[in-house]
């Protein structure tokens, strides 16, 4: 999996809440569990209405779009935005195959980067 993938994800949910000068919380999760990827990002800035930022929309038609023409077995694309929250929750559905060489990745630890 291209790193070019979760970075769009990781602007949209960082780069609003550094223009905020409230409390803002930030989390972000990555995990592998045998051949699925769970990626989400979570933002609490109070105040930001997210998906109302120019680009947001084109960030997420973009990565819809990558995803689209990939590999991958299946995948899910999921985001809610209300004022001051925001979520994306991204799953991946690799080729079984995808992770054999990776002993790290087939025990359930998060990873970034894995190559074949």
């Amino acid at each position: 999996i291209s790193p070019g993938l979760f970075l769009p994800l990781l602007e949209l949910g960082i780069v609003p809440a550094e223009a905020n000068n409230n409390n803002t919380s930030i989390t972000i999760s990555l995990k592998t569990l045998d051949s699925k990827v769970y990626f989400s990002v979570i933002n609490i800035t109070p105040g930001i209405r997210i998906m109302e930022m120019p680009m947001a929309n084109s960030i997420l038609e973009n990565i819809k779009n990558r995803l689209n023409l990939s590999h991958f077995r299946k995948f899910k694309l999921e985001y809610n935005s209300t004022p001051g929250n925001f979520n994306v929750m991204l799953q991946i559905e690799l080729q079984k195959n995808s992770f054999s060489g990776n002993k790290e990745s087939q025990n359930n630890k998060s990873v970034l980067y894995a190559q074949q």
